[in-house]
């Protein structure tokens, strides 16, 4: 897979050259280059206590804090049709996360090449610094540590974000996609390595990914979308020709924009195949906020004391709640579960907010039964 994409990459850049280079050196255009970063700071807390988890587990903190992102990176555009982007994340090391570079031949037709997200869910395709819940789904210090205790629950939580992160349909890798816009249609198609973010191809694997989305109205910010992403992996453990493949499917449909006054809604549900256990995973995620901008809500008591105290400098509040349901296999019972999550941030100049959510997430599992995580995060973006 990692000589095909080579292969397309040379073509597309040999193909992009002038007919006739002479003994004239190629140039490139003006290049602007904008510095770009973003720092999540998080306080959590946890139900997960000791006697929930297995013997041989560690001790889970009650309560903590960590550093869950801090990016750092540039946008950078050559002649004004040439951009790309890269971006590195020195939370836990130096992990690269975007690295690519965009051919903007023509609207209807782009390419991009290098490690960024594959076109699907589009609750992992909106950036964590413009989500209204804190995280896209479960995660509660302890929680799979203590699903592990209950045997055929071990393998995914009942969580429809992390049944297909850990399955690998969502997620960024390395490879080529070809993207556009005609009319209210776009269009977003690529193959990857299929090993994930800056991993080397120990085993063969590949992956694509394929979505449609669809504006029906010019004046109303409704957008709806469906996806698929497939994904094969060829085990070096057990016998020769030992493939394993899936595909996942969705549909979703959003109301509304990042800051804008109003309803924001993102909705989405999907199914596919389990790579772990043959079966057929389900799943859906509903998240509905309001963004109430502090200066038009200037006569509201509760919005004229916020204004008091920030002086002016708190722009917006917006209260959200999300629903989420996750059944990693259907042929298995009581290891579905459901998310619930009320939550309200506070925001002060474009991304940067501070953030407030309340995780409650009930496993089919009696004997565990509900767990929660209390959450706050303090997001700083430039």
């Amino acid at each position: 897979m990692n000589r095909i994409i080579g292969a397309i990459t040379v073509a597309v850049c040999v193909g992009a050259l002038p007919a006739r280079l002479d003994a004239q050196a190629v140039q490139a255009g003006p290049v602007t280059v904008t510095p770009t970063g973003r720092v999540q700071v998080q306080f959590s807390t946890t139900s997960i206590g000791e006697e929930d988890l297995p013997v041989d587990a560690d001790a889970v903190d009650p309560s903590a804090f960590e550093a869950r992102r801090v990016w750092l990176g540039a946008r950078l555009e050559v002649d004004e049709w040439i951009t790309g982007r890269l971006e590195v994340d020195f939370a836990s090391g130096a992990e690269l996360r975007d690295a690519w570079m965009n051919l903007g031949f023509h609207p209807a037709f782009q390419l991009r090449i290098g490690q960024f997200k594959k076109a699907f869910s589009r609750i992992e395709l909106i950036s964590s610094s413009e989500s209204a819940p804190i995280e896209r789904g479960v995660r509660i210090r302890g929680l799979t540590d203590a699903l592990q205790t209950f045997p055929g629950n071990a393998l995914l939580p009942g969580d429809q974000y992390g049944i297909l992160e850990g399955l690998g349909y969502v997620g960024r890798d390395v490879g080529i996609s070809a993207h556009g816009r005609l009319g209210r249609i776009s269009y977003r198609v690529g193959v990857f390595d299929g090993n994930g973010p800056g991993r080397a191809a120990a085993t063969g694997a590949m992956a694509a990914a394929a979505r449609l989305a669809y504006r029906p109205f010019a004046g109303a910010p409704l957008s709806m979308a469906a996806a698929l992403s497939y994904r094969q992996l060829d085990l070096a453990a057990g016998p020769p020709d030992n493939d394993v493949d899936g595909t996942a499917f969705e549909v979703d449909v959003e109301w509304g924009d990042f800051g804008r006054p109003g309803v924001h809604l993102v909705a989405e549900a999907d199914m596919g195949d389990n790579l772990s256990t043959d079966g057929t995973f389900l799943g859906g995620q509903g998240v509905l906020a309001y963004f109430l901008p502090t200066g038009t809500a200037a006569r509201e008591p509760v919005f004229a004391f916020l204004r008091s105290l920030g002086n002016d400098r708190i722009q917006g509040v917006e209260p959200s709640f999300r629903v989420g349901y996750g059944d990693p296999d259907t042929d298995r019972d009581d290891d579905h579960g459901w998310l619930l999550t009320p939550g309200i941030n506070l925001y002060f100049s474009g991304r940067n907010r501070l953030m407030f959510g309340w995780d409650a997430f009930l496993t089919g599992e009696d004997t565990l039964g509900a767990e929660h995580a209390f959450r706050a995060q303090a997001q700083l973006y430039f």
